[in-house]
This record gives C-alpha cells, sequence and structure tokens, in this order.
C-alpha cells in the first residue's frame, strides 16, 4: 500500500514482411515499383480448387479467369487488365520455378503452390522483355521445410443435373397438338410420328385402326429427355505430400489424382500427379536444387453431332431410347423417310448410339526436370542459374461408329 510501480512495455514485432515473388528474384513489397498482386499458400489451402484457374477466378483485382466452355480439362483463358488487343495473342506467360512454362496448365497442381503472383505493367516488360507485354504470372510452387510434415487432402464433390426452365407437352399433349395440325394443315411436309401416321392412313398405306393403335402406344409413353441425356456428376479430388529435412537437406514429395466427370454421360477426365523437390547445401556459399515432376492426363468426351441441349428440348416425349427389354429404337421423328438404296429407313437415329459410338479420347503425358545452382560470391552478390527440360506427349484417337448420323 503506498508503493510505486514502473510498467514498461516492449516492441513484439512478430508480423512476417510481405515479398514479392517475380521469378528472378524474392524482393520486399514495399521496394517493388511495379504493379503486383499475390496469392499465398494460406488463401489455396483447404478450399478444393482443382485447377490454378480456379485459383485466380476472382481472387485478384485486375485479373480475369473465365473457361470458355464446360468441358472438363478445359485450359483457362486468362486476361490481365483486360482486353489489350483485337486480334493479337492476349495470353500473360507463365514462369514456375524460376523458368517460363509453355505447358499444360493442369500439370499445375493447386495443393503444391507456395505463392502465385501477377505482374501487371511495364516493370514485367522490363523483366521478361515483350513476351510480357500481356503480363506475367509467376508460380512458385511449394519446397521442403526442415522436420517432417505430412499433408493429405481429400475432397468430393457433386453437381446437380441441368433441368428444364420450360413446361414441355407431355405426350398426350403432344399427340392432340399433332392432331390439331393435320386437321389444318393436312398437305404440311414436316411434322411428328403421328401426323406422319395420320397421313398414311389417308393415304391407303395402312389402316386408321393400324394408325390409332400405334398412336395408343405412343400415348403411354412420357420421356424425360433431360434425365436421360444429362446427369448428376461425381468428382473427386486427393493429393498427398511429405517434406522434411536438415538445415542442409530438404525434400518435398507429392502424388494426387483427380477424376471428374462431366454432365454428359461419355465426358470424363482423369488427372495423375507425383513431384519431387530436393535442395541440397552443399557449403556454406554454395547450394543445389534438383526437381522433377510429371502427369498423365485422360479425356474423353463424346464426338457425336447432335446437340443435346437442343435434342432434350425439341425430342417428342413419345420417342425413347430403349424399349421395355432392353433393344434399342430409333426416333423416327428425327429420321423418318424410307430408303431408295436398301430395305427399311434412311438413317436409324438413337441419341445414346451417338454419344457413345462417337468419342474422342486425348492421352496426354507431360514430364519437367530442373536444376538450379546458387552461389554467394560476397555478400550482397549472389549467381544463380536454372536448367528446365521439359517433355510432352499427347494423343488423340477418333472413333466414328459406322453408319451414325455423325
Amino acid at each position: 500500500k503506498g508503493g510505486r510501480y514502473k510498467i514498461m512495455l516492449k516492441d513484439d514485432t512478430a508480423k512476417m514482411e510481405d515479398v514479392v515473388v517475380t521469378g528472378y528474384r524474392t524482393i520486399s513489397k514495399t521496394r517493388m515499383t511495379g504493379a503486383a498482386e499475390s496469392i499465398t499458400s494460406e488463401k489455396i489451402e483447404n478450399k478444393g480448387f482443382s485447377s490454378v484457374g480456379d485459383i485466380l477466378r476472382g481472387e485478384l483485382p485486375g485479373v480475369s479467369a473465365r473457361l470458355k466452355s464446360g468441358k472438363l480439362g478445359e485450359q483457362p483463358e486468362i486476361r490481365i487488365r483486360g482486353l489489350n488487343s483485337l486480334y493479337g495473342d492476349m495470353e500473360p506467360i507463365w514462369v514456375v520455378d524460376g523458368v517460363v512454362f509453355k505447358g499444360n496448365l493442369n500439370d499445375l497442381i493447386p495443393e503444391d503452390i507456395e505463392s502465385i503472383t501477377v505482374l501487371k505493367d511495364a516493370a514485367a516488360t522490363a523483366l521478361y522483355g515483350s513476351q510480357a507485354a500481356n503480363g506475367v504470372i509467376v508460380v512458385e510452387r511449394k519446397r521442403g521445410k526442415t522436420g517432417r510434415n505430412i499433408n493429405i487432402s481429400s475432397y468430393f464433390s457433386f453437381e446437380e443435373a441441368p433441368e428444364s426452365k420450360l413446361k414441355l407437352m407431355n405426350s398426350e399433349q403432344k399427340i392432340a397438338f399433332e392432331r390439331s395440325v393435320y386437321e389444318d394443315y393436312p398437305t404440311l411436309a414436316m411434322g411428328g410420328r403421328v401426323i406422319e401416321l395420320l397421313r398414311k392412313a389417308d393415304m391407303g398405306f395402312i389402316t386408321h385402326q393400324e394408325a390409332e393403335t400405334e398412336i395408343e402406344r405412343l400415348s403411354k409413353i412420357n420421356t424425360d429427355w433431360f434425365d436421360i441425356l444429362f446427369r448428376s456428376p461425381f468428382s473427386q479430388n486427393h493429393n498427398v505430400s511429405l517434406s522434411g529435412g536438415s538445415d542442409k537437406n530438404r525434400y518435398y514429395a507429392s502424388i494426387g489424382m483427380r477424376n471428374s466427370h462431366g454432365l454428359m454421360p461419355v465426358n470424363d477426365y482423369n488427372n495423375y500427379n507425383a513431384m519431387l523437390r530436393t535442395q541440397y547445401q552443399l557449403s556454406k556459399k554454395l547450394s543445389f536444387t534438383f526437381d522433377l515432376s510429371a502427369n498423365v492426363r485422360k479425356d474423353k468426351d463424346s464426338s457425336a453431332g447432335a446437340g443435346l441441349l437442343s435434342y432434350a428440348y425439341f425430342a417428342n416425349p413419345y420417342e425413347r431410347p430403349y424399349d421395355e427389354n432392353g433393344n434399342v429404337e430409333y426416333d423416327r421423328s428425327y429420321s423418318h423417310g424410307l430408303s431408295t438404296i436398301k430395305d427399311g429407313y434412311i438413317t436409324d437415329f438413337n441419341i445414346l448410339e451417338e454419344l457413345y459410338g462417337n468419342t474422342t479420347t486425348t492421352n496426354s503425358l507431360s514430364a519437367r526436370a530442373s536444376f538450379g545452382l546458387k552461389w554467394e560470391i560476397m555478400k550482397g552478390l549472389q549467381y544463380s542459374t536454372t536448367f528446365a527440360l521439359n517433355a510432352n506427349y499427347s494423343n488423340t484417337e477418333s472413333v466414328l461408329e459406322p453408319g451414325s448420323d455423325t
């Protein structure tokens, strides 16, 4: 009671200064004179990103990433600061681990990325020349850390199959509609199967009883073509990484797989990847790095000429792909003309036969090896060099079913 106390507060600065990786060097963001934006691994991990395009989409100001179609495995279209040409190339250059990268962007696995830096202005041109006129995207992949670290990640996703926003006619309504059309326009050259049956009966090719019997059979069929042609796809992504080492030697290794299914029943995409990054401190001033990575991709899609969405809307509900016994049935609304050179119809069209019988499969393999040497000549002066070797193989096989409409 009545004593005096002297209390002093000391600074405890623990926040790491933000840095920018340009591909040539890593510098403080406060010393960076050009326009640059970065994403670090903290913003990438545990987000379920399936590609580098997913990471960039909506994350950085002035950077847009979009897919030109819904095809699985498609490389994203990246634009930095909008469109800068009407006809010229607008793609930025990619620099991965200090080396210009011209491979498939699906080879860059999100779980293996340490940081992504986007260089936007003339500072990028000063570093990489005229090829950087559309900007530079610098990707640094993870390296090993001292100790031992194991990381396992798995992601699963489901997508909802598309549904028609229009209230389409059922079979009874469509049959009644075709009857009314035929009564008003009996000479109409085009129409559905019901109009064709009524016309044949009036022309004497079949009896009216036969026509009504077939129309009655059709009325009992109600096919939801959206349910037949589209599916709710399931996708999965797994990655396992191991890193460790000592102050002199460190390593980072990872393996992963991505398995995705598209909305169409034939569209499938598989990507298998492996990577090893090592770093050796040969002496106090000399260090050596060796990196090796490989990716195997398989992309399968249908090459059918028929548009699925338009077919799902316009195909008659009384048509069906298979009968009660599982035998193939053909869409006679699509093609009902008789052939003049063979018995039967000109074309036997079944949309599922078109999808499964006409396919395109692309198998790709890419491998990358790089060697790096860093020598500290003196304090403040350092020499570093990197040599990279890339190998790519791709094979596309197209299968067309004989007699198909494609």
